[in-house]
């Protein structure tokens, strides 16, 4: 590449006309360019200056202004003075003169390296051919006096002129292959572009790749959710708890508590009942009389009659006896009488009859009492304050609302409980309204055979609600929603620790997937955005250049000081370096230039 840049320097810096040869001086450093080669590379540009400066001392010195082929003054537009020529030249070479040794150094460097070049196919040249000393040692003061030489010997300079440029275009010939293939050179650079932007496609592939593996994770974590997020499957998990709650957990309750009381042997035992007919007494001393059909009347005949009715035996004797019944009732009716006391309170509190209800509460306590306290109905107690505790532990807990309702809605005619206050489809949302009745829900189910059936519905209708909730249109989970709807949720989720859990291990998954997703994209886009860069950098280096035009198009320009001459070369070489092909190609590109200059 050093005899292109060498041709660059001549055609630059050496003028088409001199004084002395006329276009000699010209065509010698054209044909001296590609003999130097590398060696004149570097030196070329110096040694035309050092001959522009030589005809300029030459003009000087016979014209009383500037010769023709000096250029005009650019301010003036007039010749140079023979004075401004004489100063410019002056310092040129007072500027430019080398060492003696230095200068001896190089001439017999350059010469060696013509005499024996070291460029695979390259001629040597014979001692005829060889450049001047002048032009050796590239030095401007030493062509400037080389010049008075050549005016004193013009033939013999002329001769020597004439066998360099015979030299420079015998090894331009030699070089020339006219086997080589020009479109090797621009398949290198194919084929260069290729691997560039082969690796930006496949960093692009690998991050689309990345990409629709988190989006299938994602997809994966909501696809479970997705058949849930309906209306249909909230309520169908709410029938589901509602049979594990009613049909197979208090519906058996309340029957064993009821056969428990049916069958007891103090069924038929008579127990006292002073407490009960004090009670009664209490509700009629209070006005509030228990009125035909608040209670069955046909008990409460019987019940008068079993009252004890304590009269004076004889007057003024102050003898007492009882002309009535004998105070006691079966423990059988008692326990009847309990099943209806209850549906009468309630039915006394919706008339607004609160103190009617009061007292029916108080006949029910007594009641209760009297039973507890008989001996045969220990069991059968037992088993109700266990009940009562699983059920309805105070008045106004959710369980004992819920199971009230149950007792006292009755049946339909196919012997369905009347469900019109809560129907099964809404037992799940009533017992998750609040964290104090999901507690009563859980102390229902406990130990219950159908607990198992019960938490898994509850585990359904609350992953539908959340599926409802917190999926994307495109069935992925969303994090910010998921997480609102856990913490809306916490405290009724804190009474069923194993859901919980799981809903928490889900909105975590979804906030690292939507992480995964957003840095993926980054990824990707950031892959994209270093492809466009690393295409605009190809199409703008040798490689681009070698695509777009034909070598020697390329090899023209380069050697007109077009692309920034000197880094483009490198780029080239370094390009082809390692394709044979390619180099052939190129250095024939060089070659058909070169002719042209040669």
């Amino acid at each position: 590449m050093g005899s292109g840049v060498a041709v660059n320097a001549a055609d630059d810096y050496v003028p088409e006309h001199a004084v002395v040869g006329d276009t000699w001086p010209k065509a010698i450093a054209n044909a001296l360019a590609p003999v130097v080669g590398a060696v004149g590379a570097n030196s070329l540009q110096g040694t035309a200056e050092g001959i522009a400066g030589l005809i300029r001392n030459i003009a000087a010195k016979s014209f009383g202004s500037a010769s023709a082929p000096i250029p005009l003054n650019p301010n003036t537009r007039a010749p140079y003075s023979t004075a401004d020529v004489n100063r410019a030249a002056g310092k040129m070479q007072v500027a430019a003169s080398g060492a003696p040794r230095a200068l001896a150094q190089d001439i017999r460097e350059n010469a060696a390296a013509l005499a024996r070049p070291a460029e695979e196919g390259a001629s040597p040249l014979q001692g005829a051919a060889m450049p001047t000393s002048g032009l050796l040692s590239g030095d401007p003061g030493l062509i400037a006096a080389e010049q008075g030489a050549r005016l004193k010997s013009a033939p013999d300079f002329i001769k020597r002129d004439q066998n360099v440029k015979a030299a420079a275009a015998e090894r331009v010939e030699a070089m020339r292959d006219p086997e080589a293939d020009l479109g090797a050179v621009m398949r290198r650079a194919a084929q260069a572009r290729e691997q560039r932007m082969g690796a930006a496609e496949n960093d692009i592939l690998q991050r689309e790749d990345a990409n629709r593996a988190v989006d299938r994770i994602r997809a994966d974590q909501g696809e479970p959710l997705g058949a849930l997020a309906n209306s249909e499957v909230k309520a169908n998990a709410s029938r589901r708890l509602d049979e594990a709650l009613v049909d197979q957990t208090y519906i058996p309750a309340r029957a064993e508590k009821n056969r428990l009381f049916d069958n007891a042997p103090g069924r038929a035992d008579e127990l006292p009942a002073d407490n009960i007919f004090s009670s009664i007494d209490r509700i009629r001393g209070n006005a509030s009389d228990l009125a035909p059909g608040v209670l069955p009347e046909d008990f409460m005949r019987r019940l008068n009659t079993l009252r004890p009715q304590m009269v004076e035996h004889l007057p003024e004797s102050g003898q007492m006896i009882n002309v009535g019944g004998p105070g006691t009732a079966l423990g059988g009716d008692l326990a009847d009488l309990r099943k209806f006391i209850g549906a009468a309170q309630e039915r006394a509190q919706a008339s607004g009859n609160f103190d009617l209800a009061d007292n029916l509460g108080r006949l029910r306590t007594a009641i209760n009492r009297t039973l507890e306290d008989a001996l045969g109905y220990s069991e059968a107690n037992a088993n109700y304050q266990r009940f009562a505790q699983r059920f309805r532990p105070e008045r106004n807990d959710e369980t004992a609302r819920f199971t009230r309702e149950l007792d006292r809605s009755g049946q339909n005619a196919d012997g369905e409980l009347n469900r019109g206050a809560t129907p099964p489809s809404a037992t799940a949302d009533r017992f998750l309204a609040s964290p104090e009745k999901a507690a009563s829900l859980t102390r229902a189910l406990e130990g219950s055979p159908a607990a198992p059936a019960g938490y898994a519905a509850l585990r359904d209708y609350l992953r539908a609600d959340f599926a409802k909730s917190a999926l994307n249109a495109d069935g992925t989970v969303n994090s910010i929603r998921a997480n609102a709807w856990a913490r809306n949720n916490a405290d009724v989720l804190a009474q069923f620790p194993t859901v919980r859990g799981e809903f928490d291990d889900i909105t975590a998954a979804a906030r690292r997937g939507e992480q995964m997703s957003a840095q993926t994209r980054a990824d990707l886009e950031a892959a994209r955005t270093a492809r466009k860069a690393t295409e605009a950098e190809v199409d703008r280096s040798a490689v681009g250049t070698l695509l777009r035009e034909d070598p020697r198009d390329v090899a023209q320009k380069l050697l007109g000081n077009k692309y920034g001459a000197g880094t483009k070369l490198d780029e080239i070489n370094a390009l082809i370096k390692n394709d044979p092909q390619a180099g052939r190609g190129w250095k024939a590109a060089m070659s058909e230039v070169l002719t042209d200059k040669v």
